[in-house]
Formats: structure tokens, sequence, C-alpha cells
């Protein structure tokens, strides 16, 4: 009876670990151009403001603005980031659970998404500390190349050739 337990306890739990990975929010895509400079620019036109003027309380209230537009661009990339960050969390939770299950999994897959997820965190946090990062490559993890003996990747000409050799046309 214990034992049932114990197996019904685990199953609850890896269960709850997977509804959680597959609800997670969607990513959005990345920006066109640098979303950051907008904050930047503010920020540089209220310090410059700042110190022409004279008077303190003026000061102290141009201090706020530059205060608040620094959390809005802290803001904008923990929304860019983090559903990023929390992704590659899960692929790399995914690639552990498969080694378990299997220490010759294949895993290059979910391995490429998560470095994928990587360079997309790494490009923004440059983006926002202001570095100019070299534009990346839209589209996702590069295609993986099947293994020796896995199914053709085209199933038409596959079946194709199925045909033909049950024909005896396949030298032909």
């Amino acid at each position: 009876m214990k034992k049932l337990s114990m197996i019904l306890a685990a199953v609850f739990l890896v269960g709850s670990f997977a509804a959680r990975a597959e609800t997670l929010p969607p990513i959005p895509p990345l920006p066109d151009g640098n979303p950051f400079e907008i904050f930047d620019k503010r920020v540089k036109k209220l310090e410059d403001e700042k110190t022409k003027e004279k008077d303190k309380k003026k000061q102290e209230k141009i201090a706020d603005k530059i205060k608040k537009e620094e959390e809005n661009k802290d803001k904008k990339i923990s929304s860019l980031v983090e559903p990023r960050e929390k992704k590659k969390e899960a692929l790399l939770n995914q690639i552990d659970t498969m080694k378990q299950k299997n220490k010759e999994a294949d895993i290059t897959q979910v391995q490429a998404q998560a470095d994928n997820l990587d360079k997309e965190i790494n490009y923004l946090n440059d983006l926002a500390a202001g570095k100019n990062p070299e534009p990346l490559k839209k589209g996702g993890a590069p295609a993986v190349a099947p293994k020796d003996g896995a199914a053709d990747p085209k199933p038409a000409d596959a079946a194709d050739k199925a045909k033909k050799a049950l024909q005896g046309d396949l030298g032909k």
C-alpha cells in the first residue's frame, strides 16, 4: 500500500511539473532595432534639463522623472527577458529528465533551443546596456540532421521509392 501511494505521489509530482512546463506564457518576439534607445534618450534629455535647472525642487522633480524612466526601462527588459529565462529553465529541466530516463537520449534539438534562448537573452541584455550587438537570425533552433537509420525526411519520396521497389522499377 505504501508503494502504491508513493507511486501515485511521484506520478502527481511529475505531472504537475509537466503541466507547469506546458503552461508557460508565450515568448514575445525579438524587437526590431533597439527598444531601449527611447528610454536612454529620455533620460539623457532629463539629465540635461537637470543640469541647466538651478532650482533645487525642480531638480528633485526631474530626478524623480529620471528614476521613473529607468524603472520603465527595467520593466521593458524584464518583460522581454523573463519569459525566455523561464522557457530556458523548462528546457534544461526537460534535458535532465531525458537524461535520467535514458542516458543515451538525443538531446541535441532541445539543447539547441536552450542555446538559442541564451543567445537571445544575451542579445537583449547587450541592447539594454547600450552596446550594438550583431542582430540575431530569426527562425529558432537550427534543424538537426537525422541519424543513420532514422526515417527518411521526405516521406513522399520514400513512399514513391517503396512503390517502385515493389514494382521492380527502382533501377530504371
